[in-house]
């Protein structure tokens, strides 16, 4: 005689336990799980899949991955509320990993890029120098209205504009014409200066 054995599954098994305990199951919920939510007493920063995955991201040197990354994190020191006031100082993009001969470059990379909008500062007669200002662009601004209230500005998002430059593809590469090669003249006299000539 064959014996035919039923197993059920463990989830039905669950709620019937349940249901004769008369405890209610708990469903799962992301924002009550440790890794689905920004840690605790940390500040953060949020990046878009948009801006994730658009040209002007793709396209940052490192260079320029250290300087938006310097800028992220000053905004964050600022609890997320100084972007458009954030202060980068040569000797602190410096220490951060940035060349001091390719910050100037790397800034206005990042500006072409969309990323950042950067307020110069300048000398002001002979008493005090203003520092530059910067702004992330796809984070939102405080600016004072007329009546000095501050008041939220939207993000700008001047990266969505950066158009990636076209690649040129192996076979335009090699399909070029070689380069010119400079042929050496001849030499149709021969004059000695000074001394004497023979």
């Amino acid at each position: 005689m064959v014996r035919v054995v039923q197993f059920s599954r463990p989830c039905s098994r669950r709620r019937r336990d349940m249901a004769k305990s008369g405890k209610k199951g708990v469903a799962f919920r992301p924002d009550k799980v440790r890794g689905f939510r920004p840690p605790e007493g940390q500040p953060f920063y949020w990046i878009s899949s948009e801006l994730h995955a658009s040209a002007a991201w793709r396209a940052r040197s490192i260079n320029c991955v250290r300087l938006i990354d310097f800028l992220l994190r000053e905004n964050m020191a600022h609890a997320g509320t100084a972007n458009g006031e954030l202060i980068a100082t040569y000797d602190q993009l410096e220490s951060w990993g940035i060349a001091r001969r390719f910050i100037a470059s790397t800034i206005s990379e990042a500006e072409r890029l969309g990323l950042i909008v950067v307020e110069y500062g300048a000398r002001r007669g002979y008493a005090k120098r203003y520092l530059s200002k910067y702004r992330l662009t796809f984070y939102a601004t405080r600016k004072s209205d007329e009546f000095g209230r501050q008041v939220a500005v939207a993000s700008t998002d001047d990266w969505r504009r950066y158009v990636a430059p076209p690649r040129r593809s192996r076979k335009n590469r090699n399909s070029a014409e070689p380069a010119q090669v400079r042929q050496p003249q001849k030499i149709l006299s021969l004059r000695v200066i000074g001394g004497n000539a023979a």
